[in-house]
């Protein structure tokens, strides 16, 4: 599966990447929206927009473009989502915390 970044501010689609499934690519976008504080997207994840383009067939090593760009996400929705894992990762600690000293 094929996916790329699109710069709504450029309103250019980024190089595009492999991902194996739409999870995959959404982690990818995740773990690049909260790398170095030097990016682009870190610095401007409401400027990005994650879509999958279409898949790569690798017998026959052609491309296989989907007929327009499917939306997944927005920077700030994936931001949102991280958070979100974040505080339940928190809870569950601060859970498992209080049942060790009960």
């Amino acid at each position: 599966m094929l996916f790329s970044f699109l710069d709504v501010k450029t309103e250019h689609f980024g190089v595009p990447f492999e991902a194996l499934t739409f999870e995959d690519a959404k982690r990818i976008f995740l773990t690049l929206l909260s790398g170095p504080n030097n990016s682009m997207l870190t610095q401007y994840p409401d400027d990005f927009i994650l879509y999958h383009i279409g898949d790569f067939d690798k017998e026959n090593g052609r491309l296989l473009p989907n007929e327009a760009p499917y939306r997944i996400l927005t920077g700030l929705e994936a931001l949102r989502m991280l958070n979100n894992l974040r505080k339940e990762k928190l809870e569950d600690v601060n859970g498992q915390q209080t049942e060790c000293t009960t």
